[in-house]
């Protein structure tokens, strides 16, 4: 990280959406955050824009569940049920999102060959302490 902050890159804050916007738009030469399916919708509608990876891709885990109050739960159940099933990764999948069923990686075409690494929830603990480290290198 040390030597890539040499190249006197700019750290913006904006949405991953925004900043693909922002490099479709010739304002910004790369982003090393951002979303496939952001990237992805543009270069659907004839963006100048593509992305690839260097190595293992790091990925969000992301949870479904239901309320400990829900007013209706039972709907709930349902919901997560079908989200989770292959008509509805199907679903997930046709609006460009990842989706975590091992039967349906031959048609997530983008990331089939890839190596996926989910990251440890345990290292949010020590958020505080990457934040600083990434503000102490990075900063101009």
């Amino acid at each position: 990280m040390r030597e890539l902050s040499q190249l006197n890159l700019t750290i913006r804050s904006e949405s991953a959406a925004m900043r693909v916007d922002l490099i479709a738009a010739g304002e910004a030469a790369l982003d090393i955050d951002s979303t496939y399916g952001a990237v992805n919708l543009l270069k659907k509608r004839g963006a100048p824009i593509d992305w690839t990876t260097l190595g293992p891709v790091l990925v969000n885990l992301t949870g479904h569940g239901v309320a400990v109050r829900a007013p209706h739960p039972n709907a709930a159940k349902l919901f997560v049920d079908f989200i989770l099933s292959q008509e509805g990764q199907g679903r997930v999948l046709s609006i460009d999102r990842w989706i975590i069923r091992s039967d349906l990686f031959s048609e997530q075409a983008a990331i089939k060959d890839l190596k996926l690494i989910p990251v440890n929830p345990a290292l949010g603990e020590n958020m505080e302490y990457y934040a600083r480290q990434s503000r102490e290198i990075f900063s101009k």
